[in-house]
C-alpha cells in the first residue's frame, strides 16, 4: 500500500519536473523570438514541437524559418500549420510565398488560392507564378550568370561593387569573417548575431591588383560593432555611403542573460581628404530610435541620393527615398520616390546605373521568387513603369544587389539555389554580338482573338487623307496592341504605333468625337479593376491630347471587368494562361460623331 502511494508521488514529482522543464524552454523560445533571435527561437520550438501541432508555436516556428531565407524549413512549418486547420489567411500567403522561393509555382498557387477574397496582392504573387513559369521555358539567353567562387563563402557574401577608376577591384559584405586580413584598429563583434547565429558583416575588397587578395577596407569603414555594409562610392571616390546597423546597444548575451536594444540601419558618410578616409559621420537624417535608413544609391553628379527605409509616409514595409544636395551643402528633406516604384512590401537596394537610370529589388511587384530585380528609367519621383529583369537574372530566390560595371558585365547578389552559402555574389555577362538593353516586358504579347462584337480594323491615314474604311458610329472598335502590363495603366512603347494611327484618323476628321474605353482581365476585386480600367482609359486620352488632339473631343471610358471577350472568368472558377488574360487587358474606342 505504502509502496502504491510512493509510487504514485514519484510519478507526480516526475510529471512536475517535466513540467517545469518545460516553461523555462518555452519562455526562452519566446523571449528570442521577441528579441529576433530566430535561429536559435526556431531550434527551441523544433524541440517543444516534437510531440504536437500547437498552432501558435507552429505559426511563431515558421516565422522563424521565413526570416532568416530558411525556405525548405519554413515550408514544411507552414504545411504543418495549414494541415492543423488553424491556418489564417496571413499564413496561406506566407506559405504560398515560401512555395513561390522554391520555385513549387503551381503549389503556391493553390495555397494563394485559399486566401477569399482574393486581394490585389494575391493577384499580383498568383501572376507571379505564371510569369515565372513562362520566363524560365524562355530565358533572356543575353545573360550568362557565374558564381564568384573566390569570394563566396559557406556564410552570406552579397553587395559587390567596383571602386570608381579602379573598376578590377571589387568590394563586397560579408559574414565570413577573415581577421587575418583586417586592420588592426578595425572592430569585430565578439559574439554573433542572434537573427541569423552568423557574424555580423564587414566590407572587404578583392585585390586583382595582389593576384585576388581579399584584405579589409581601412578601419575608418571596419570600425562599427554590428553590421557594415552595403557600400557605395561617390562617382570621383571621394565619398563613401556605408550602411551599419545603429550603434546601440542590439540583442544580444551577457552572462546567460538576453540583453535588449534596438536594430535598425543608419548611413554614414566617410570623405577621403589627402588620400585617408576621414571617421565617418551620421547622416543627417537617421533616426535610430524610430526607422531604419540605409543601402544608399548617388546619381553621378552627386547631387541626388537614394536610400531605402521604413520611415512614416511611405506606401510599405520599405520604400525608396531620395534627397536632394541644397546649395548651403546639406542634404533636403527626404521624399518618397512614389508609387510607380513603391508598393506594399519591401523596396529596397537601389543601385543607379551607367546611364542614370535605377535597379532595386522588391516583393511586391509582379516577380519570381522573393526579391526580384527590377529596372526603372526616370528620376526622384518621376518614374516609368519597373522592368522585370527576368531570368536568368531573377531567380525563385532573393536577388538583389544589381550592379554595372559596363554595358558588358557586373555583379548582382542571390540565395538562389546551387551557390556556396546563404547569399552569393554573381557576375553577369552580356552576349557580345547582342545590344544590351536592359528594359524587358513582363508578359509575352498577347496572341490575336475572334470577337464578333468588336470591328478590329483601324485603317492607317495621314492627316491629307479622308479614311474610306466606313468606320460606324455607336460600334466599339478595338485597337490593336493597346495592351498593358499587369496592374499597370501607363501606356507601352509598343501600343503607341496604334494610338498614332487613331491620332492621325482624328486629324483627318477634324469634327470626329470618340470615346476611349479600357478593360481589365477578371482578377482582382470588382472595384479595383473598375478604377484600374478608368486609369488606362485615362492614359490612353492623356496620350492624344499630347500628340494634339483637343481634350473636348474626347471621352474616357473604364469598364473594369465587365466586358471580357474570353472564358477567362475568375467568378465562375476558370483558370487561364496569362497570355489569356492579356486578352482581356485591351483599349477600344467608340465613335460619337464624325
Amino acid at each position: 500500500m505504502h509502496r502504491h502511494y510512493l509510487f504514485i508521488l514519484l510519478l507526480m514529482l516526475t510529471h512536475l519536473a517535466t513540467a517545469q522543464d518545460r516553461k523555462p524552454v518555452l519562455t526562452e523560445a519566446n523571449e528570442y523570438y521577441a528579441h529576433e533571435g530566430y535561429a536559435k527561437a526556431a531550434a527551441l520550438y523544433e524541440t517543444l514541437l516534437k510531440k504536437n501541432n500547437d498552432p501558435a508555436l507552429l505559426r511563431k516556428l515558421a516565422h522563424c524559418y521565413r526570416s532568416i531565407n530558411a525556405y525548405t524549413s519554413a515550408t514544411t512549418a507552414y504545411k504543418r500549420l495549414t494541415e492543423s486547420g488553424k491556418a489564417n489567411p496571413e499564413d496561406w500567403t506566407y506559405y504560398g510565398d515560401m512555395q513561390k522561393s522554391l520555385a513549387q509555382y503551381e503549389e503556391a498557387k493553390q495555397a494563394y488560392s485559399h486566401v477569399q477574397p482574393t486581394s490585389d496582392q494575391i493577384t499580383r504573387k498568383i501572376a507571379g507564378c505564371d510569369s515565372a513559369i513562362q520566363w524560365k521555358k524562355d530565358p533572356d539567353k543575353r545573360y550568362s550568370i557565374q558564381n564568384m567562387d573566390i569570394i563566396n563563402t559557406k556564410l552570406s557574401d552579397w553587395g559587390g561593387g567596383y571602386y570608381p577608376g579602379k573598376e578590377s577591384n571589387v568590394f563586397f559584405v560579408s559574414a565570413y569573417e577573415r581577421p587575418e586580413v583586417m586592420d588592426p584598429k578595425a572592430q569585430l563583434a565578439p559574439y554573433p548575431d542572434k537573427r541569423t547565429n552568423e557574424p555580423f558583416y564587414n566590407v572587404y575588397v578583392l585585390d586583382s591588383s595582389m593576384r585576388d587578395f581579399i584584405h579589409g577596407l581601412p578601419p575608418a569603414f571596419n570600425r562599427f560593432r554590428f553590421h557594415t555594409g552595403p557600400l557605395v562610392f561617390s562617382h570621383d571616390g571621394q565619398t563613401a555611403f556605408l550602411t551599419v546597423t545603429n550603434t546601440d546597444k542590439i540583442d544580444y548575451e551577457k552572462n546567460g542573460k538576453l540583453i535588449t536594444g534596438k536594430r535598425r540601419l543608419n548611413l554614414q558618410i566617410l570623405q577621403q581628404v589627402n588620400g585617408q578616409w576621414l571617421p565617418a559621420r551620421s547622416f543627417t537624417y537617421n533616426q535610430p530610435t524610430a526607422y531604419s535608413i540605409g543601402h544608399a544609391a548617388i546619381s553621378d553628379d552627386g547631387k541626388t541620393l537614394y536610400f531605402a527605409s521604413d520611415m512614416p509616409g511611405g506606401y510599405g514595409k520599405t520604400d525608396i527615398w531620395y534627397c536632394e544636395w541644397k546649395n548651403d551643402s546639406t542634404w533636403d528633406t527626404p521624399r518618397n520616390c512614389g508609387p510607380a516604384i513603391n508598393t506594399a512590401e519591401e523596396d529596397d537596394f537601389p543601385v543607379i546605373n551607367n546611364t542614370g537610370g535605377l535597379y532595386f529589388s522588391s516583393k511586391g511587384h509582379t516577380g519570381m521568387g522573393g526579391l526580384d530585380i527590377f529596372y526603372v528609367k526616370g528620376e526622384k519621383n518621376n518614374w516609368q513603369p519597373p522592368q522585370n529583369m527576368r531570368w536568368p537574372i531573377n531567380s525563385e530566390g532573393d536577388d538583389f544587389y544589381f550592379v554595372q560595371k559596363n554595358n558588358t558585365e557586373g555583379l548582382l547578389s542571390s540565395n538562389r539555389a546551387g551557390g556556396k552559402g546563404g547569399d552569393d555574389i554573381y557576375s553577369y555577362q552580356i552576349a557580345p554580338t547582342a545590344t544590351p538593353p536592359v528594359i524587358q516586358k513582363n508578359f509575352p504579347a498577347a496572341p490575336q482573338k475572334d470577337s464578333t462584337n468588336t470591328v478590329r480594323t483601324l485603317p492607317q491615314v495621314t492627316p491629307s487623307e479622308k479614311p474610306k474604311s466606313g468606320l460606324p458610329i455607336g460600334k466599339e472598335i478595338e485597337l490593336k496592341n493597346i495592351y498593358y502590363d499587369f496592374d499597370k495603366w501607363t501606356i507601352r512603347a509598343d501600343a503607341k504605333p496604334e494610338l498614332d494611327k487613331l491620332v492621325a484618323l482624328l486629324r483627318s476628321y477634324p469634327d470626329m468625337k470618340i470615346t476611349l474605353g479600357s478593360h481589365t482581365d477578371c482578377r482582382g476585386t470588382n472595384a479595383y479593376n473598375q478604377s484600374l480600367s478608368e486609369k488606362r482609359a485615362a492614359s490612353a486620352v492623356s496620350y492624344l491630347v499630347r500628340q494634339g488632339i483637343e481634350a473636348t473631343r474626347l471621352r474616357s471610358q473604364g469598364y473594369g471587368e465587365t466586358r471580357l471577350v474570353n472564358n477567362c472568368d475568375c467568378n465562375k472558377g476558370n483558370s487561364c494562361t496569362e497570355a489569356l488574360h492579356q486578352q482581356n487587358r485591351r483599349t477600344t474606342f467608340t465613335i460619337l460623331k464624325e
